[in-house]
């Protein structure tokens, strides 16, 4: 299976459509105010990455990435979309569903943010270099994300 950077990118964007429906559908799972309060703010952000996204893929045009052998950078990005969870609606329903607690919610918030900064530094390898710094910006937003997940949840852990 042969992946343009425009099918890749594509795959983000269903990524952080499935992050933004994540993270609206913890909001009934959460109890705590500021858990609430941080994932409505993370639910809009991937509404904007969605967005960000898309305006990418409309530039992008057929570029495939270097390999050392025939096939070693698909087979690589196939693993990628296929053990992540997140790019996949059913799988992230079943574990919300499997949710307990505001920590539950906020460390599989924080595997998706890992998972998704994972992606698109791959995303780095497929686009130009005057695409390079809107890929590089979104995946310092999600380590952003990230920080604000980990703060909340020392916040939690300590109330």
């Amino acid at each position: 299976m042969l992946f343009k950077s425009s099918e890749i990118v594509e795959f983000a964007v269903a990524i952080e459509r499935n992050g933004e429906a994540f993270y609206k559908s913890l909001l009934g799972k959460v109890k705590s105010g500021q858990a609430h309060h941080v994932l409505q703010y993370l639910a809009a952000a991937e509404q904007q990455h969605i967005k960000d996204f898309q305006s990418l893929r409309d530039r992008l045009g057929d570029y495939q990435a270097p390999q050392q052998y025939d096939g070693e950078y698909e087979a690589y990005l196939t693993f990628l979309i296929e053990s992540n969870v997140f790019g996949k609606a059913p799988e992230v329903e079943k574990l919300v569903a499997q949710i307990q607690t505001d920590q539950d919610a906020i460390d599989l918030a924080i595997r998706f943010e890992k998972e998704s900064i994972l992606f698109f530094n791959e995303l780095l390898r497929l686009v130009s270099e005057s695409d390079k710094e809107p890929v590089k910006e979104l995946i310092r937003q999600e380590q952003e994300h990230i920080l604000k997940l980990v703060e909340l949840r020392k916040i939690i852990e300590n109330a």
